[in-house]
């Protein structure tokens, strides 16, 4: 996970899921809905950032989504 401060003032996801490391596009797409729902549930805690997530398995679990966000979350200032 990479995250910038912008100037814009909300916080932005960007996610990168490569068919490279999930082979399946239904489990991509169910990836990109969990992350998504998890920022949306925390967009308003978090500062002014940009958040770029890789996903670089398969094998990722939506309770990995959610506590990644919610560390970010509990880190910012």
């Amino acid at each position: 996970m990479i995250t910038l401060r912008n100037d814009i003032g909300l916080a932005r996801l960007g996610l990168v899921i490569p068919k490279r490391s999930v082979r399946h596009a239904v489990r991509r797409n169910l990836i990109r809905r969990w992350t998504r729902e998890a920022f949306r549930q925390r967009q308003h805690r978090l500062p002014a950032t940009d958040i770029v997530l890789r996903v670089h398995s398969a094998a990722i679990a939506h309770a990995e989504v959610d506590a990644a966000l919610e560390l970010l979350v509990e880190s910012a200032p």
